[in-house]
């Protein structure tokens, strides 16, 4: 897994966030290479500062990104900036402010094999993998 995507699944005055123990999850994401995304669209702006600022201090990559379903929702990254900004967070630790060769050294040998033979490499999901994720595309 590359980035884990908005991982608490708030909705600001809407929907609260998991109850996770973020500091598990980043532990996790830093022994796995995994970054975790600030997604900038109103009403996530999840990470918040203080999970983006113990992601970076806890050794994970971050990506900032709109989760846009639209062109016009692509103006919103500048919310995830303010994020990053109030987090502290330095354009080095943000992976989709690299260079693309640089970005390309973060991918796993799995992910770049497509690379090579022109396809996308084959993924294996079980019966059970796929009614959780039937189940959480419909929340």
């Amino acid at each position: 897994m590359n980035v884990i995507g908005h991982p608490t699944g708030r909705l600001i005055n809407s929907r609260e966030g998991l109850p996770l123990d973020m500091a598990r999850i980043i532990a996790a994401a830093a022994a796995n290479g995994t970054a975790l995304e600030i997604n900038a669209g109103y009403p996530r702006l999840d990470l918040n500062e203080h999970h983006a600022r113990e992601a970076v201090a806890g050794g994970v990559k971050l990506a900032i990104d709109t989760d846009a379903h639209s062109i016009k929702g692509l103006s919103a990254n500048g919310l995830g900036l303010c994020v990053a900004r109030r987090a502290w967070v330095e354009p080095e630790n943000v992976i989709n402010c690299w260079p693309f060769k640089k970005l390309q050294t973060f991918w796993p040998a799995n992910a770049r094999e497509s690379d090579k033979t022109g396809r996308r490499p084959q993924r294996r999901c079980h019966a059970k993998d796929k009614k959780v994720a039937r189940r959480s595309r419909a929340v």
